[in-house]
Order: structure tokens, then sequence, then C-alpha cells
């Protein structure tokens, strides 16, 4: 089953059609990439392309021919979802406008959402709509046999958000993906053009302290827009127990010159019984003021949203382990999933996937390996060299990745997660790149 969305003639509104999936094909191709054609109903069809990552999981960079973003999970569980789920949302509303939402919705009751414990923050371009809203009493459905759901969220007292419906994939007791859908049902809730993911609580609901976050450090990575058109934030930062934040990130959006260094930051924070931390006025001599919500699962992961119409962004947070890193903590083999902003040309938003392997020797890695832009397009060799530090941000560059010019190098700073995963951000004024890396087993 698939839900997918599809635009009217004018081009200005969009709605969800749901379609079985009657058939269709995979392969591997030798650079160890995916290339996925599924059919949908009679006459529709998608090509996916991707790279493979660890325990049969997978990642999306392109759909027939164009850039995106996704994943490919193997489904493990369909039962019904149940307590606490941090949600992140992106698309459009139905002006045009980009819409970002994220929050925390408990689903408290068989089939049922009460209100508490849930909230969602909306950065939305239309007046009246950015800000924090409350969810009232909601409804979940059951699943049916493929795992799917409808998830029908409607306002709490004092909200301005119309109801938001949407259909769940679950994929396990702790994961779903979600994408709006009933627009032609009902004229009366958002409208919009609405996909995203929903990471489960579980025994964590409802019971987020100080405590479970101080000391912690979270490595992130997010994209948006600003003043100068597309963002890329990435970093690491650290809870302090007197309520302060520590860390270091870097920023682009192109409007730098040259290379930039990781920036120290320095913030507030705090966290409600939710999940829901706050995270205000990131700071230091050269960066921009960032504010941002994180939505914690507890287990180690977590989705983020920006707090602010200024420098919009979203994306995701991963524990970083506490011990001291050293080369050897990015060592094996491990798949990219990205996207990249060339400015120059006819290029634009392309998607990034393919596996790199990552060597340890006298302090640094050694990256190697071949990617592509998806979509068919031809392989491309990547290499290059980052040195690693104790706290986890690795710095060096990485030769590739500049269409047309592929022998190029490009400076790239690394947040490591751990041993398996790690953020990588260009930070040079030639282009954008942001992707993760998975370890591949």
């Amino acid at each position: 089953m698939a839900n997918y969305l599809e635009s009217d003639e004018s081009g200005n509104y969009a709605y969800t059609v749901q379609e079985t999936i009657t058939g269709g094909s995979y392969a591997t191709t030798p650079d160890g990439n995916l290339q996925i054609s599924i059919q949908l109903g009679a006459y529709g069809s998608e090509t996916l392309n991707g790279t493979q990552r660890s325990g049969g999981q997978g990642v999306v960079a392109g759909i027939d021919g164009m850039a995106a973003t996704g994943t490919l999970d193997l489904q493990t569980s369909m039962a019904a979802p149940t307590g606490g789920y941090a949600l992140s949302l992106f698309g459009g509303d139905e002006y045009s406008d980009p819409v970002w939402i994220g929050g925390v919705v408990n689903i408290d009751s068989a089939g049922g959402i009460s209100g508490n414990g849930s909230e969602l923050d909306v950065l939305d371009g239309q007046v009246g709509l950015s800000g924090e809203d409350m969810v009232g009493a909601s409804t979940v459905s059951a699943p049916d046999a493929y795992g799917r759901v409808t998830i029908k969220l409607y306002p709490g007292t004092g909200s301005s958000l119309q109801p938001v419906y949407l259909a769940g994939y679950i994929v396990d007791a702790t994961h779903m993906r979600l994408i709006e859908t009933e627009d032609a049902v009902d004229a009366m809730n958002f409208l919009g053009v609405l996909g995203g993911t929903a990471l489960g609580q579980g025994a964590n609901t409802g019971k987020f302290s100080t405590g479970s976050v101080v000391g912690t450090s979270y490595v992130f990575g997010a994209q948006g827009t600003d003043e100068h058109g597309p963002l890329d934030v990435a970093g690491v930062l650290t809870s302090g127990a007197n309520g302060t934040v520590t860390g270091t990130l870097n920023w682009n959006d192109l409007s730098g010159s040259g290379t930039q260094e990781p920036i120290p930051v320095l913030g507030a924070w705090t966290v409600d019984a939710t999940g829901r931390m706050t995270v205000s006025n990131l700071v230091s001599g050269s960066s921009p003021s960032y504010s941002m919500h994180v939505y914690l699962t507890g287990d180690g992961s977590g989705l983020l949203l920006s707090d602010t119409n200024d420098s919009i962004f979203a994306g995701q947070v991963f524990e970083q382990q506490a011990t001291t890193f050293t080369a050897a903590s990015f060592s094996g083999a491990y798949g990219l999933n990205g996207t990249e902003y060339v400015p120059s040309g006819v290029y634009g938003e392309l998607g990034v996937e393919g596996p790199l392997t990552s060597s340890a020797s006298d302090g640094s890695d050694a990256v190697a390996g071949f990617v592509d832009n998806a979509n068919g397009a031809a392989d491309f060799a990547v290499s290059g060299s980052l040195k690693a530090s104790g706290n986890g941000v690795f710095t060096g560059s990485l030769a590739g990745f500049t269409p047309g010019t592929r022998t190029a190098s490009n400076s790239f700073t690394l947040y490591v997660v751990d041993g398996t995963q790690a953020v990588a951000i260009e930070t040079d004024d030639q282009q954008l790149m942001l992707g993760r890396l998975e370890n591949v087993e």
C-alpha cells in the first residue's frame, strides 16, 4: 500500500492518492546502490534510488528523477501504536508556503489521544499559524493489513492550527512514516502537503526531566532556509547542570567566504515532561543566534525544529558516545545518504548516495568510495582525509562532490556519534552538502 501526492492542473494544490502496490522489481547495482521500481494501481509507477545500510535497512536519495531523501525500513511489527511519539513534518500549506511542524503526540488510550502530554510547534508563513499549539482529543485508527493507521489530530483550546490528518505506516514499535491524507474528504482540515516521521518514546513517555538530559551530548544535522536561501546546520551540543548548553556547530548558507572552522557556541536549555527540550540563544562571536526545539525519545535519538522564522531548519539528533574519540572510532564501511545544493550551472539540488570506507592511520581517517547523485547518474569517486579529535569533531577535505570538477577538494566537518554513524557538513563557500553516514555490516 502506498500514499503519494498528486497536483491539480494549476499546480497550486495537491491531494493524497492511496494506491495498492501491484508489482515491481529491485536490483543492486555494482556500486552497492539500490534501484526499486513499484507499480501503483493500473497506471502509476515510481522508481526509488537509494543505498543500503545495516540491519536490512536502506535510504533513498532520488524518486523518479528528482532529488529526495527518505528511508527504506524493514517492517517488523504492525501492532497498534501506543505511548508518546516525537513527530516531525515538512511540506507546504494550501497557499504553497513552506510549513514545518514538530512536537510530541501521546497516544494514551486504545485508538485515542486525549491531548494530555501532546504539543506541536508550527512554522508557517501564514499569519497567526506559527507558534506552539496544543492538541485536543484526537483519534488513531486500528492498523490495517499493511500496518497503516490514520491519525486525526484536532486542535486544543486556543490553537490556531486546523485539524491535521495523517496516514502512518508502522515500521516497528518505535517508528512510523507519515504523510498527510484525506484532503479531499474534509475541506476543513489543514489542506497541506506534509510528510515526515514519528519516533516512539515507549516507557519514557511523560517521564522526562532535567535528570534525563543533563550531561548528555547530542549530534544533530538539519536543513532549511534563511535570508540567503538554502541552509545546512550541524553540530554537537552538551547540556550542563546549570541550565547552560555548550557545544560546537557549523552552518552554511553560502554567504561566507573561505572555509568555516567548527564554531564554539553557548546557550541555554530546558526540558518538560513530554521530552520537548528547548535550546535557546545559541551564540558565538561569529555565528548567528539559533534556537530550536528537540523532541526526545529517551533511547538516544530525537527530532528537532528551529524556533524562529529567521532561520528555519529541521532535522534529527543522535546521542553521542560519552567516551573519548580516536581515528579508529570512525573506521569501517558506511553508507552515505545526503543532499547537495549547487548554485552554479544547471545542477540545483542533488541527491547523494553510496558506500564509503574509512581507514584509521596516524590520527586521521582516509575516506574512499564511489557514490552518485541518484536516479541513474554515473558514479564518481570520493577520496580525502579527516583529522580526528577527542570530542568527535573531525575536520578535513573530500574530493568528488563538485559536479563538473570531480577532482576538486571541498572542506568538511564530520560530527561523529559513535562507531556506527556520523553527520557530515560541507564548510566552504562552493556549495552545500549535508549527509548522514551509517555503518554497513
